[in-house]
């Protein structure tokens, strides 16, 4: 999913106390880079009310607007596209009374890369009622997409554990008590070998996020008739983490 690309020796070397014993504290900047696409989900979804496509770049653009803001700044205008038709029957950027201030972008949000498929897609199955979901990558409270640590940390005890498949199943009953101790031997939170790494979460990537649709694999199998789309950061993109480790 992702790869460190570059390491710099420690920025910082120091001491904390822990309890009545002093920890040496190492501390790393490190640089990852996206090898596949990658979705961390925040729980939320774009609905069509709250955003809009502009068609003429390349790429084209997903773009999403505050509804609540427009509506409490904008009360006639509002009353009037919700009295013209349910946003739920026709998309709210499609009415003359919206228009305007999606074209100025007062109210934008989000921005992604979006492929002229996808957006004929869920134009199509939003405006013939069906549910179609596009989920949102999680964001701080600025509104740039990140990694959260604990991802990243999943990350790097994933790619141990596949290190020790990879090396054949005799390897893997060697290191049987390394993998135990990578996964918690017995669920013991004093017992995982990653109690002593402290990962930050990421900083804000060098590309923006995209839209994507997602297809599901059974056996060998891709089923067409799952809907979904899914705010990703694509590969190259780049992202600078911090990495202590506590001896």
């Amino acid at each position: 999913m992702e790869k460190c690309i570059s390491m710099d020796m420690p920025f910082r070397y120091g001491y904390r106390e822990d309890g009545m014993e002093k920890t040496i504290v190492d501390n790393y900047k490190l640089k990852i880079e996206v090898l596949s696409c990658v979705h961390i989900g925040s729980g939320n979804e774009f609905y069509p009310y709250e955003c809009f496509f502009e068609v003429d770049g390349n790429p084209p653009k997903f773009i999403t607007f505050n509804i609540n803001r427009f509506l409490l700044d904008h009360p006639q205008d509002a009353l009037k596209i919700f009295m013209d038709g349910s946003p739920v029957i026709k998309p709210l950027w499609k009415y003359e009374g919206i228009k305007k201030y999606l074209t100025q972008r007062i109210y934008k949000d989000t921005i992604c890369q979006i492929s002229r498929d996808n957006i004929n897609e869920i134009m199509n199955i939003w405006e013939n009622q069906r549910k179609v979901s596009v989920f949102q990558f999680i964001k701080t409270t600025d509104n740039n997409a990140y990694i959260p640590g604990s991802s990243l940390k999943g990350f790097i005890r994933t790619a141990l554990a596949y290190y020790f498949l990879k090396n054949g199943w005799a390897k893997l009953t060697q290191d049987r008590q390394a993998i135990e101790d990578i996964f918690r031997d017995d669920g013991e939170i004093n017992k995982d070998l990653f109690r002593l790494w402290s990962i930050s979460d990421s900083q804000t990537p060098s590309y923006n996020t995209a839209i994507i649709q997602a297809k599901v694999l059974s056996k060998g199998l891709i089923r067409n008739d799952l809907r979904n789309f899914y705010e990703v950061l694509l590969p190259t993109t780049t992202l600078g983490i911090t990495f202590n480790f506590m001896a």
